[in-house]
């Protein structure tokens, strides 16, 4: 009875020995055709099956070494053929890999001291070789983008960390570097137009989209440039890939805007602006602008919410204050005309324009008195401000003043576009 279990154990084990042999068999060809066909991850996944049951297997050890060398390990390529040549010391093949991977480790360290050199011309053209000769290695495209990125081929060194990003994605530095580049490019550029160098940080902008073409940020900067030099139709064509590549990005909405104003493309602007304060309801200077164009359109009704909602995010804003207070001027609303006037010189009080204003609101409401007081103080910013000199005429005559009001008639005379109002004005005090 022992005896049969004991041959039955024996069957067992032959049984075993026999399916590790033929699956170790059918791993080992899988690994040596995907190796063949090029597909070398997938060549590699199933040599390392094939090592967990043979891991002594010369066959298995020298296809490892030539899978690890085409996937531009070099340093276990090297590992594996040394194995398989110390278990056959006489196989003439093994030794000719072992010395073709040398050749390629040296090209590696004479394309090294050519960049350590900064002979990157040299350099390039011994990693192309390398890369040529082993098509999947990830550090030979890294270093090819390095050496180009040094001689400003931007679009080639975009191209080669992205392919060694591709072939590697597991190595952070690849990306770590190509990122750090794009980023460099985006500083420096920012640094020049800073300066007001608008064609030094153009180019600056443009190499970083060179390395990143589809970079919303890159593109909005180009844009701001054309933008600065007075070029909107380039500068909205740059804004409209900025929003291609995001769609969210309220500042390429804004400035898009500002340069369709300027093009008096008004109802697009309009839009833009709109499209800026839907993605951001408290978007400051998307709502000034649309304040502005209603303003400037004399469409008052509408301007005057856009400005009433900049003053609720930013209640100090003089500018809006005051425009606010033009237009309800406009609409002969003197008492709001008054109210937001007076908020804007209580922010800047050296507004001459503003302190002008508030003496006509007065002037046409009657009360001299707050009018000269109005027209004196944007006198004491402005001394011979025409305008605010015929408001305090005004406001002396009617208090009954005849000299001090021909005093101020006589002096905004002197200013040509106000000749004929002035002149007029004096002509009615007897």
């Amino acid at each position: 009875m022992l005896k049969l279990s004991f041959l039955r154990i024996i069957s067992v084990f032959l049984i075993i020995v026999v399916l590790c042999v033929g699956l170790f068999a059918d791993e080992l060809q899988d690994a040596q055709n995907n190796f063949d066909n090029g597909k070398y991850k997938d060549a590699l996944e199933f040599c390392k099956i094939a090592e967990e049951l043979n891991s002594g297997d010369i066959n298995v050890i020298f296809l490892l070494s030539r899978i690890y060398f085409k996937l531009g390990n070099l340093d276990k390529a090297r590992e594996y053929i040394d194995k398989a040549i110390q278990l056959d010391k006489a196989n003439a093949n093994y030794r000719e890999i072992r010395n073709e991977m040398s050749n390629f480790v040296s090209k590696r360290s004479e394309a090294l001291r050519f960049i350590d050199g900064h002979k990157f011309q040299e350099a390039k053209e011994i990693l192309l070789e390398m890369t040529k000769e082993n098509p999947n290695y990830a550090q030979g495209y890294f270093l090819l983008g390095k050496v180009c990125a040094q001689l400003s081929e931007l679009k080639n060194a975009a191209k080669y960390f992205q392919k060694s990003i591709e072939l590697n994605p597991d190595e952070p530095k690849y990306q770590e570097t190509y990122d750090r580049l794009f980023t460099q490019m985006m500083f420096e550029g920012n640094n020049l137009m800073k300066r007001h160098n608008f064609d030094g940080a153009l180019e600056k902008f443009q190499q970083a989209i060179l390395l990143d073409p589809e970079s919303y940020l890159a593109h909005y900067f180009v844009g701001l440039v054309y933008y600065y030099n007075k070029k909107y139709s380039d500068a909205i064509k740059e804004f409209d890939i900025s929003i291609k590549f995001n769609g969210k990005y309220k500042k390429a909405f804004l400035t898009k805007g500002k340069s369709l104003m300027k093009l008096n493309k008004t109802d697009d602007a309009l839009a833009s602006f709109k499209k800026a304060v839907f993605l951001d309801d408290k978007y400051y200077d998307a709502w000034n602008n649309i304040g502005l164009l209603y303003y400037k359109t004399k469409q008052y009704d509408e301007a005057i919410p856009a400005y009433l909602k900049v003053t609720k995010i930013k209640p100090k804003s003089e500018k809006a204050l005051e425009n606010l207070g033009a237009i309800y001027i406009e609409k002969k609303d003197y008492e709001n005309a008054i109210k937001y006037l007076n908020k804007s010189v209580a922010v800047k009080a050296s507004n001459y324009k503003c302190w002008y204003r508030i003496a006509l609101a007065y002037n046409k409401l009657g009360k001299a008195e707050l009018a000269k007081t109005a027209a004196k103080n944007s006198l004491k910013y402005k001394p011979k401000y025409a305008p605010s000199l015929i408001e305090l005429g005004a406001a002396e005559r009617r208090l009954g003043n005849k000299q001090e009001a021909r005093n101020a008639f006589k002096m905004a005379a002197n200013d040509p576009r106000w000749k004929k109002i002035a002149e007029y004005e004096l002509s009615t005090i007897k």
